[in-house]
């Protein structure tokens, strides 16, 4: 447990590092929104919103007690604390099988490859905690025939999928799996309890869940929902082209390849497998040393913890492979059932729908069980393959490579040692941030603070963290739209009747350009009240005004009359 406290002590002080106004802000926002009492699929049409609702009980608290300020920590706290309980939960699940320790070490690796290097409840992050605890439970409940933990592995894998809707197709395989797996471990038909344990669990939670959209949003709000998300989601390039730009080609994976070199120098391999790891080292030097990637590709591409876990499978799997074929190892072989469908699924799965790409290591949330089975195989190396006794240390080095990334890229930011910037005040309040993450938050905060009627709702397209600051309803149906996108944002708006009293949006916008229609509505309806140059959003930043929405002839006509109606009024 040791190696948890560890692990906890250092994503607890990682928490107060950083802040951006857009991924891992948008989530944190969405969380306090449902905390006021808004729902999924009324309020906010964004099925995300549902990887949010572990830190919705934390953060209603804190709004009833002390409202906006310090929110966005008090969400990250609220992540460190369930990645406290999933890793307590899959260790006492897998430790008994393949010791005590190397448990911990697994998983603790497993939990440090976070996409984006955010630590938030998320779509992210909730399902990635869920499918290592479901992997994990799964192993038991095969091993020692545990209806407990077959209903554990349902109910994880269940509530991963709720989490995120993109895994599902890799919950139902690893659920299958699980079936598969006990019928070969004890050589026959599963026992009906267990069956029913580990398909019952699932189903019960998938039917309160879809008992609660017939019952609260309805079918036609959920329907009507995804219809305009749909029609709004721009170009998410879906397909191979991307993975390749953002990650084959794009990632700079040059600590990796020398971890991997470093690895099969250092273990005495099987004949053939130091031979594939050093292979792939040399490949992954050639990427890190040409000029790849799509224009504009940002210099922190592919050192996320999530790119980098990814990487790690990709190059070690094949060696790890080789390894097991020989070896035959049961349990190991069991892990491999569980774990290596469910990732193979769940990655064509969520590469097919996320917007970022493999280089902000996105696609990872599916690898939790794949990242597990890694460390759990790499130890079995060091320690059964004859390896000198000064290698087995070795099987630190993924989770270090997770460390590293997460300490030298802090998203919006850059390394650890450029937030020297304390906030004091509002929700980011505790937090250290860099020089330029501070002049945004400041300046923002001096944007929302001019609108003079937030009762009216705003609308701050491409910054969604600027909902943060307002403590009550913001009234727009949807927290996230890219700043590209505010042509689909508009149509949002008109298709549901939302008339916002309040627009945070760029104050110029080139003619021809997708920001002319945002721009041309403005002018219909808004007058702008101040701007604010705001250095991390665009690359090379972008300036921001506040619209405060005018008044139409109707209103202006009442309260003349109601002027000339009041005593004294001249």
């Amino acid at each position: 447990m040791s190696v948890f406290l560890v692990v906890g002590s250092f994503l607890t002080w990682r928490s107060t590092l950083g802040f951006d106004l857009r991924d891992s802000a948008y989530v944190t926002a969405i969380a306090q929104r449902m905390a006021r009492g808004e729902t999924p699929f009324v309020d906010e049409l964004n099925p995300h919103s549902f990887g949010s609702l572990p830190a919705v009980p934390s953060l209603w608290l804190w709004h009833h007690i002390v409202g906006t300020s310090g929110v966005v920590l008090l969400g990250r706290l609220t992540f460190v604390v369930l990645v406290g309980l999933a890793s307590v939960v899959a260790w006492r699940a897998l430790s008994p099988h393949a010791g005590r320790t190397i448990s911990a070490v697994a998983i603790a690796t497993a939990v440090l490859a976070l996409p984006y290097n955010q630590l938030v409840v998320s779509y992210n992050t909730t399902p990635q905690l869920a499918l290592m605890v479901a992997s994990c439970a799964g192993v038991a409940a095969v091993a020692r025939g545990s209806r407990g933990w077959a209903a554990a592995c349902g109910t994880s894998a269940m509530v991963a999928s709720i989490g995120y809707f993109a895994v599902l197709p890799a919950a139902m395989v690893l659920i299958g799996s699980t079936l598969v797996g006990r019928a070969l471990w004890v050589h026959g038909r599963p026992e009906r309890a267990w069956v029913f344990s580990l398909l019952g669990s699932g189903l019960l939670v998938g039917l309160v869940f879809l008992g609660w959209l017939t019952l609260v949003p309805g079918w036609g709000a959920v329907r009507d929902s995804l219809a305009l998300l749909d029609s709004g989601a721009g170009d998410r390039g879906i397909g191979v082209e991307p993975f390749y730009w953002h990650f084959v080609a794009g990632a700079r994976l040059l600590p990796l390849a020398l971890l991997v070199a470093t690895m099969s120098v250092a273990i005495r391999w099987p004949r053939g497998v130091r031979e594939v790891l050093l292979g792939g080292a040399v490949a992954l030097l050639a990427l890190w040393g040409g000029e790849w990637g799509p224009p504009g590709q940002e210099p922190t591409a592919g050192k996320y913890a999530g790119a980098v876990a990814l990487a790690l499978l990709v190059v070690l799997a094949p060696a790890m492979t080789i390894w097991l074929g020989r070896r035959r190892d049961r349990l190991l072989l069991l892990v491999v059932l569980i774990a290596l469908p469910a990732a193979v699924v769940g990655f064509i799965a969520t590469s097919a729908v996320t917007l970022s790409g493999a280089a902000y290591g996105a696609y990872a949330v599916p690898l939790s069980g794949m990242i597990v089975l890694i460390v759990l195989v790499l130890n079995a190396v060091v320690t059964d393959g004859g390896a000198p006794r000064w290698t087995q240390p070795i099987v630190f080095l993924p989770a270090v490579a997770m460390v590293a990334s997460l300490l030298s890229v802090v998203f919006n930011e850059g390394p650890v040692v450029t937030t020297t910037t304390r906030l004091a005040e509002g929700p980011g309040a505790g937090l250290s941030v860099g020089v330029d993450s501070g002049s945004d938050y400041a300046a923002v905060a001096r944007l929302v603070a001019a609108c003079t009627d937030p009762g009216g709702g705003l609308w701050a397209p491409g910054v969604p963290g600027a909902y943060l600051w307002v403590d009550r309803s913001a009234g727009v149906p949807q927290y996230w739209l890219s700043p590209h996108e505010f042509t689909s944002g508009l149509r949002v708006l008109g298709a549901v009747g939302t008339d916002p009293a309040c627009v945070l949006a760029p104050s110029d916008t080139s003619p021809g350009g997708q920001g002319e229609p945002l721009a041309r509505w403005l002018d219909d309806g808004y007058e702008r009240r101040t701007s604010e140059r705001l250095r991390t959003v665009g690359e090379d930043g972008t300036r921001y005004a506040l619209f405060e929405k005018l008044p139409d002839e109707e209103a202006l006509r009442s309260a003349a009359a109601q002027q000339q109606l009041t005593p004294g009024s001249s």
